[in-house]
């Protein structure tokens, strides 16, 4: 079968029928009516211009079994609810983007807008750094072992920076809060969180794919905070750097999410790994809301979408209110 992408989603109008049309699968939430028991999913799905609500009845199952950041073709009719545009999907089923022309993805997935200039900010960043040992574990990860996969891959499937190059932006955009962050605290190193900083998610070099951003086997099988400290520990190996500034950096890759039940195997217990690990979810949350709050914003809507990551819907201010 072939597929293409005909109307994006912020194109669809109530009254439309019989639509059929390639998104990707952003969300999916489940619920049933308390009338008759019946199940329902509510779905957010999305291509490189934006996202429209979804919703599907559901067999006795319950279930869709396609994974957030899926490609999905969906059918179904656009109609309102809750005064938001609303496609009402009767089928869906997942597509395999090996049956995709690289035309057809890159009206499905979105793209950074200013690739040239996180580059540059990149190499300031990277310049910026004191410690010679740093500086040159910088140069050597970034620029001679991973730049072609550092600067092209997305930084998740499908809550924030899923994007081509969302890698690259989500690490600049991290440590340049860490950099700034650092100054009013004069007890946190700023080199080490900085280089922590720009390193902490390079194990999705390993965990992504591109195009689409769906998971490799490996990155399902491990994970990138895994990925990522066995790489960075063979680095610093390469480069024979000092065990203690090893002992630091491998914390913070291991640590940056936080808590264990978030998939750090172990808490911050340094300076350093606990502003890398707030600057981490810091921008990984703004990123998600502020995609939503745009998607919204341009539907001339007030509330979002329920956010799942967010547990709430965000609220658009009036614009003499910025």
């Amino acid at each position: 079968m072939e597929y293409v992408k005909r109307i994006f989603s912020i194109e669809l109008k109530p009254g439309m029928t019989n639509v059929k049309e390639l998104f990707v699968l952003q969300q999916k939430t489940y619920g049933s009516k308390k009338k008759d028991g019946s199940h329902y999913a509510n779905l957010v799905l999305s291509d490189a211009k934006g996202s429209i609500r979804g919703f599907m009845e559901l067999n006795d199952n319950g279930m869709i079994n396609i994974e957030n950041g899926q490609l999905v073709c969906c059918t179904g009719n656009i109609g309102e609810f809750n005064s938001e545009v609303t496609m009402y999907v009767s089928h869906i089923e997942q597509v395999d983007l090996s049956v995709i022309d690289e035309k057809t993805l890159a009206l499905l997935y979105p793209s950074v807008e200013n690739l040239e200039q996180l580059k540059a900010e990149l190499r300031s960043l990277v310049e910026s750094v004191e410690n010679t040992e740093m500086k040159l574990l910088l140069e050597y990860v970034l620029f001679e072992k991973l730049w072609d996969q550092f600067i092209k891959k997305p930084a998740a499937k499908s809550i924030h920076h899923a994007r081509i190059g969302g890698l690259l932006e989500h690490s600049v955009h991290v440590a340049e809060m860490v950099s700034d962050l650092s100054r009013f605290y004069p007890d946190v190193n700023r080199d080490l969180a900085l280089t922590g900083a720009l390193l902490h998610d390079i194990g999705k070099v390993e965990e992504m794919s591109i195009p689409g951003g769906d998971y490799t086997d490996n990155g399902k099988l491990l994970g990138h905070v895994v990925h990522g400290s066995l790489m960075l520990a063979k680095f610093m190996d390469d480069l024979g750097l000092d065990e203690s500034l090893k002992q630091a950096l491998l914390h913070i890759v291991l640590s940056h999410h936080g808590e264990k039940e978030w998939g750090s195997p172990v808490k911050p217990k340094t300076l350093e790994a606990l502003l890398v690990a707030m600057a981490d979810r810091t921008d990984a949350y703004l990123d998600h809301a502020q995609k939503i709050y745009r998607e919204t914003k341009a539907k001339g809507l007030k509330w979002s979408h329920y956010s799942e990551p967010l547990d709430a819907a965000i609220f658009v201010l009036d614009e003499d209110s910025n």
